[in-house]
């Protein structure tokens, strides 16, 4: 987010089980209308750096510290990536059609194996900082497997 010249930045601090106190500027908090599918009263994010993984990123709640999830562009593991959404689904964005968004797959392990759930990305708009999670309307897995990352730091993820 932009800030005035001059303005100080507010910083807050919160307690997560995966990182300790984590301090947080106000201003990257990303605000989630409708929550995410499974966590609909879950709708203060911000997005936390995997020191161990330049590509990971975490989705972490300000309201449950247990709450945190591994995420990665999608585009850099499937070629071509696009969401399919709809008007409404992108209506809690509050979003033009044609304002940037970043588009992040959510991380989880299934049976050994990481897997990127490409049918239900988080699309941010980091401008207005605001985010919401769609379930896209193509044939898009929910289990997507991936060999690329490494294992270890995500883990803890799933």
């Amino acid at each position: 987010m932009e800030r005035a010249f001059g303005q100080e930045e507010s910083i807050m601090r919160i307690r997560t089980t995966r990182f300790g106190l984590v301090d947080v500027v106000a201003d990257d908090i990303f605000v989630f209308p409708n929550g995410l599918v499974g966590y609909p009263s879950a709708r203060h994010f911000v997005l936390l750096t995997d020191s161990r993984d330049s590509q990971v990123v975490w989705l972490q709640s300000l309201s449950d510290p247990q709450l945190a999830f591994a995420a990665v562009n999608p585009s850099a593991f499937v070629d071509g990536y696009r969401v399919c959404a709809t008007g409404s689904q992108l209506a809690p964005l509050g979003q033009r059609s044609d304002a940037p968004l970043h588009v992040l797959a959510l991380v989880s392990a299934q049976n050994g194996s990481l897997c990127l759930n490409l049918k239900a990305p988080i699309l941010l708009d980091p401008r207005r900082a605001v985010g919401c999670q769609v379930v896209t309307s193509d044939d898009q897995p929910m289990r997507a497997a991936i060999a690329d990352l490494p294992a270890a730091p995500l883990r803890r993820a799933a």
